[in-house]
């Protein structure tokens, strides 16, 4: 994005890029430095404006940014066929050293949360949906990685673990084990109901 520096002279037409604003403001803060002849408030108009055009370019590119991932997320919806919400289950593995290994056929596991998700499209993944889950069953109800989901709290309400290797994750009735590296297709596994630290069983 091109836009008019404010209080540019003599020429007020003059089209700066955010990074000729940038060095349009360092410049003008290096002038305080350079100019000791400058009286204090010439000096304070000078680092006052030169903060102002720091400011002004750092509110713009993350306005870009986030428009432009809003335009991204709202074409995708528009373009894409829709599909109904899809029914995600999230078990946890009962064997304790699933975490290190994985998960292997054979190990039961226990159902702890399931949910609808809305946000699909026929383009959607299995993979997404469970990165999705395995993102919103870890710091989901952590303010300091955005705003909380209900999903997440009431998870950790009912004294669920993180989300981890070796667990599952099921998309519409299609299994999905948690590997050290992303997600491995596996047919349905023993299910059981185990209370265990760290785990409630959903049912």
């Amino acid at each position: 994005m091109r836009f008019t520096l404010p209080e540019h002279a003599p020429d007020t037409d003059t089209l700066l890029t955010s990074t000729e604003h940038e060095q349009r403001a360092m410049r003008l803060l290096n002038a305080t430095e350079t100019a000791p002849d400058l009286a204090p408030s010439d000096e304070t108009r000078a680092l006052r404006k030169a903060k102002a055009h720091l400011l002004a370019c750092t509110r713009e590119e993350k306005a870009d940014f986030e428009d432009s991932a809003e335009r991204e997320h709202a074409l995708r919806h528009a373009f894409s066929p829709q599909r109904p919400p899809a029914r995600i289950r999230v078990f946890h593995n009962a064997e304790r050293t699933a975490m290190l290994g994985g998960y292997t056929a054979g190990h039961a596991v226990v159902e702890v949360y399931a949910y609808d998700e809305p946000d699909v499209t026929a383009e959607t993944t299995d993979v997404e949906l469970a990165d999705r889950a395995f993102e919103l069953f870890n710091v989901g109800d952590d303010p300091d990685f955005g705003e909380v989901d209900h999903r997440a709290r009431e998870y950790r309400d009912r004294r669920n673990r993180s989300l981890s290797v070796g667990d599952v994750v099921a998309v519409d009735g299609r299994f999905h084990a948690c590997a050290a590296a992303g997600w491995r297709p596996i047919a349905p596994p023993q299910q059981a109901r185990i209370t265990q630290p760290g785990t409630t069983p959903l049912h």
